[in-house]
């Protein structure tokens, strides 16, 4: 497990997707920059990149307040996304939103 120093992200690594381990990113942050900024650091940037693209996946994401996780794609799980899902901007952004978990969780239990 690492630790941001800011302290606003906690990081786990959880089991295999069909693509790659994915991340468990606590949502501490109520900022889309923050977490964007977040994802960058921590080399999911890929990622940030696609959520800096489609700031209407991060407006759902901070709209109610409420602990959330999010199961961030490695930037080799996004790489290998189809041209149908990363071309299509609904369904990228639904694909993406899939990836929230609203609600508290052990990340040493998921």
């Amino acid at each position: 497990m690492r630790f941001i120093t800011a302290a606003t992200v906690l990081l786990a690594s959880i089991t295999s997707s069909t693509f790659a381990t994915p991340v468990l990113q606590e949502l501490v942050t109520r900022d889309a920059n923050g977490l964007i900024d977040n994802l960058r650091s921590n080399n999911l940037s890929r990622l940030a990149d696609a959520l800096a693209q489609n700031p209407e996946v991060t407006n759902t994401i901070f709209q109610e307040n409420s602990k959330k996780y999010f199961l961030a794609p490695t930037d080799d799980a996004m790489q290998k996304l189809p041209d149908w899902v990363t071309q299509n901007k609904t369904i990228l952004q639904a694909t993406l939103l899939q990836h929230v978990l609203n609600g508290q969780f052990d990340s040493n239990k998921v």
